[in-house]
């Protein structure tokens, strides 16, 4: 895949997301209530996920 080629993947994608942005409407944090967005069980999966990494570098490492 060349520079061209991913230009233009880039351009469809940002083209595709004004699209369904315009659609859909910004996302606000009362939509994301609505739709069950829950942050504090977000940055727990942020910290497990984390977690996780430093111990298979851990394990990796020595």
């Amino acid at each position: 895949m060349n520079a061209a080629e991913i230009t233009a993947d880039l351009a469809k994608l940002a083209e595709l997301a004004q699209s369904s942005a315009e659609e859909w409407g910004e996302i606000t944090p009362a939509k994301k209530a609505a739709w069950g967005y829950d942050p504090l069980a977000a940055s727990l999966r942020m910290q497990r996920d984390l977690m996780r990494q430093a111990w298979h570098q851990q394990k990796t490492a020595g």
